[in-house]
Formats: structure tokens, C-alpha cells, sequence
């Protein structure tokens, strides 16, 4: 299997761009959850106001605005569960 790169851009806090991104898990307005291709790795983002500015499946990338105060980055705990 082919491995895909992604990236994580957050400009002032408020623009949020992330490519490599297979689904949008969950999106509330205090939190994104994302998951990355191919290793099914799991991105949460916490903080404020967030919406959704775009999300191309196609290309894979992933646009938010809001306010964001932090990030995790990590496989799902369900991936390590049936490995």
C-alpha cells in the first residue's frame, strides 16, 4: 500500500488546513475529529466557533475556521484494539 503524506497548517489560530484527510469523523463547533489516510490515524482539534470552510474527499483536504486551542494527533484507540 501506497503511503500518503499529510500536513497540518494553523494560521493565527483561527485558519485551520489539513490535507491527507480521509473523513470527517465528527465536527461540532468546540471539536473536529479526523481521520487521516491510509493510517486511519485520528486528528482532534479543540476550541471555539469552529465551521467547516471546505472538505474535498477527492483531494483530501480539509478546511476549518474557528478558534482553535489545541490538537491531538494519534492512532484510534479502535485500530489498536484489532491489531
Amino acid at each position: 500500500m501506497q503511503e500518503i503524506n499529510h500536513s497540518i497548517q494553523i494560521d493565527n489560530r483561527k485558519n485551520i488546513t489539513v490535507t491527507g484527510v480521509e473523513s470527517v469523523k465528527s465536527f461540532s463547533p468546540v471539536k473536529i475529529e479526523l481521520t487521516l489516510v491510509s493510517s486511519k490515524t485520528l486528528l482532534i482539534f479543540s476550541g471555539n466557533d469552529f465551521k467547516i470552510i471546505g472538505f474535498s474527499k477527492e483531494s483530501g483536504t480539509f478546511r476549518a475556521g474557528g478558534v482553535a486551542d489545541g490538537f491531538r494527533y494519534g492512532v484510534s484507540l479502535r485500530s489498536k484494539l484489532f491489531r
